[in-house]
């Protein structure tokens, strides 16, 4: 999430429109359902799970509900370029910002083509209805309390 919304930070770099869904699923959200599939006497060929379908507008929007705090957003991907966060740092050590910034821009207009907004008819979720998925209002409420 950190390449395209730094939570941290209050900025974001939006790839396009920024109102194409994105489906996600946050790990733990996953480790449920593994853990849970391992009951089920017969395994699907594909399983899928997703935990939530957002934009990255409506990320922000609730990133923003969150902290209180207005972000700063550019939209810069359309001139085929990305803006720089600070938290786009991290990976220097590993790869340089000449490599790092051409891959953002490649996964920045995958996004904005919908790749990512799957569409599928079955889900994993539909096997275990009891097991609550974590949501991403929990996630960003419980790491501005913890100051993540």
């Amino acid at each position: 999430m950190a390449m395209i919304v730094d939570v941290v930070n209050n900025k974001a770099g939006i790839t396009g429109s920024g109102d194409v869904p994105v489906a996600k699923t946050f790990a733990l959200n996953l480790a449920k359902f593994v853990a849970a599939a391992l009951t089920l006497p017969k395994w699907e060929r594909e399983t899928y799970l997703i935990g939530y379908k957002l934009t990255w507008n409506q990320l922000i929007e609730l990133a923003e509900a969150v902290k209180g705090a207005k972000f700063d957003v550019s939209q810069t991907l359309k001139a085929g370029k990305v803006t720089k966060l600070p938290r786009h740092r991290s990976p220097y050590p590993y790869i340089s910002d000449e490599q790092l910034q051409p891959m953002f821009a490649i996964l920045g207009l995958v996004f904005e083509r919908g790749v990512f907004d799957l569409k599928v008819e079955t889900s994993i979720t539909q096997d275990f209805p009891d097991l609550k998925l974590r949501s991403v209002k929990e996630l960003l409420e419980e790491a501005h309390k913890l100051k993540i």
